[in-house]
């Protein structure tokens, strides 16, 4: 209930991640459901694929957890990701839209993402006031990324972090 699980089983084509995109547009009005958490597992999807779900996700309002395992993200997954993670940044002096997404838990595990898309999400990460369990397993962190993500964690409210399976130098560790 609440869950879109995607197992490695399923191979999702651009003309599947359209539709999807559409249909989670359109849950309430097909299924009277929300969706609260997404796994996007094994699927080697692309990143134009991976991007088009997730810009679908963006008119999930109650979304607060997503995770992508072994799936390429490149420049426009990156962006839409992005987008859904800056969701919870609101400038205090701003009206607060309580229909956007507000993630709270992000997990990116051993997926193909280049030094530029890492970075843009790393910044929305560091501007993120809404997440709690932060997992980057097996993503490649460089050494300037470890060094923001590490005053990140001082300065916030994250709960869970989870490096595991990135060469963090012992110089980074506290």
């Amino acid at each position: 209930k609440g869950i879109l699980f995607i197992p490695s089983l399923y191979t999702v084509t651009r003309g599947v991640a359209e539709a999807m995109k559409h249909a989670l547009g359109h849950l309430d009005d097909l299924y009277n459901t929300q969706l609260f958490k997404v796994i996007l597992l094994k699927n080697n999807m692309p990143d134009g694929v991976l991007s088009l779900i997730l810009e679908g996700l963006k008119a999930r309002p109650e979304l607060c957890s997503l995770q992508s395992t072994l799936n390429e993200i490149g420049p426009s997954s990156a962006r839409q990701l992005c987008t859904l993670i800056e969701r919870g940044c609101e400038d205090p002096e701003a009206p607060r839209d309580e229909a956007l997404p507000r993630i709270s838990e992000l997990k990116l595990i051993n997926n193909r993402c280049d030094l530029v898309s890492m970075d843009k999400i790393m910044g929305s990460i560091m501007r993120s006031t809404t997440l709690r369990r932060l997992s980057l397993q097996k993503m490649n962190l460089s050494d300037r990324q470890l060094k923001r993500l590490f005053v990140f964690i001082k300065e916030t409210s994250i709960q869970e972090l989870d490096i595991s399976w990135n060469k963090v130098p012992p110089r980074h560790l506290p």
